[in-house]
């Protein structure tokens, strides 16, 4: 962000919403008990400011601290204390206080975000622990104790999915799609994306896709279903995102093998002379094959070498990119998650999304 002005000005332009929607709603006055204890602490400019930060440059963090008021604050000692040993502890984290870290600091949901570039950084900016037991820099910087609900309070989620235009050329409504993906329902998304895909192929009564559905989808569905994904996850599902990891593992978009070659010999001699495979790149079957289990194994399909169930998916943001949606794979009629299946249904949907931009 430092960088980039529209990033900046962005940045202050939030900030000073937020300033004002605090200052007016008395987040910044200490609450203190009849006896003159302190027993609420104020929200800190230091603190509104980071966390304006850190929702500009991870914008789908917020949605995961409205599902875990904690994450923030495990996040914050993560940032600061991992690494931080004490033997009487049993070997175990603890934080400025001596105090053993909790074992949900390392929930699966710490980690993903944890390990994001540079949010670590962040989080550590203006905190200097070692003070020892000056924790000025704790009250001012630190979220360890903030109230999370103070910072989403002054923090209104502004959502670019409702500027995805909902096209389509089959008269299909997204709203529903787009309000699930809105809501951050992934298993429900995914399941509307299917529904959806049937319609849009005028296959709702067949209550199944082919191959050839998919090669002939209709382009503006297509991208509106895809833009809903990639929008909503922030670049981290969608079909394009599958795409770009397919060709990233050697994936090739258009090939021709015993699979996706005409049923008959006839109709294959005939495509032939009329020049159908002209250009097209014959690509043995196995090297695809290994090329879907590379990808299987980067976006989590696959774990230690074994394709998971549609109950083992996993339908939060902890999920690896591309991971969704997934529904839609294994109900293409006359493929699963054989040879020949996963040899059709990702490289023939990356290759429609290829050729509707053009």
């Amino acid at each position: 962000m430092l960088y980039n002005p529209r990033r900046i000005k962005q940045f202050i332009n939030l900030f000073r919403l937020r300033v004002f929607i605090a200052d007016n709603t008395g987040l910044f006055n200490q609450v203190t008990h009849p006896s003159g204890a302190i027993y609420e602490f104020p929200l800190t400019l230091e603190q509104l400011s980071k966390f304006t930060a850190l929702c500009i440059k991870y914008p789908l963090l917020r949605v995961d601290l409205e599902k875990d008021e904690t994450l923030l604050s495990h996040l914050q000692k993560r940032a600061l204390y991992a690494g931080t040993q004490d033997t009487s502890n049993n070997g175990h984290q603890n934080d400025a206080n001596g105090e053993q870290i909790a074992s949900d600091a390392a929930s699966p949901r710490v980690e993903y975000w944890i390990n994001q570039p540079q949010l670590a950084q962040l989080l550590r900016l203006g905190c200097d622990t070692s003070k020892g037991d000056d924790n000025q820099w704790k009250d001012t910087y630190s979220f360890e104790t903030v109230d999370i609900k103070k910072l989403l309070q002054v923090s209104p989620q502004v959502l670019p999915i409702d500027r995805v235009g909902l096209r389509s050329e089959k008269g299909v409504d997204y709203r529903r799609l787009r309000a699930y993906l809105r809501a951050k329902r992934w298993r429900e998304a995914d399941e509307e994306t299917y529904r959806v895909m049937l319609k849009a192929a005028d296959r709702e009564e067949q209550e199944y896709l082919d191959i050839d559905d998919i090669k002939r989808f209709p382009c503006a569905d297509l991208q509106t279903i895809d833009g809903l994904w990639v929008t909503a996850s922030n670049d981290r599902f969608g079909f394009s995102v599958q795409k770009q990891i397919w060709i990233e593992v050697g994936g090739k978009l258009d090939f021709v093998d015993g699979y996706s070659a005409p049923i008959t010999a006839g109709n294959f001699v005939d495509l032939v002379s009329r020049g159908f495979y002209d250009g097209l790149e014959v690509e043995d079957r196995d090297a695809v094959y290994a090329a879907y289990e590379k990808m299987s194994d980067r976006n989590g399909w696959r774990v230690n070498g074994e394709y998971i169930r549609y109950s083992q998916v996993t339908f939060d943001t902890s999920a690896p990119d591309g991971h969704l949606p997934r529904g839609h794979l294994q109900r293409v009629k006359g493929v699963g998650f054989g040879r020949g299946g996963v040899l059709l249904v990702v490289p023939s949907l990356a290759s429609r999304l290829v050729n509707c931009s053009r």
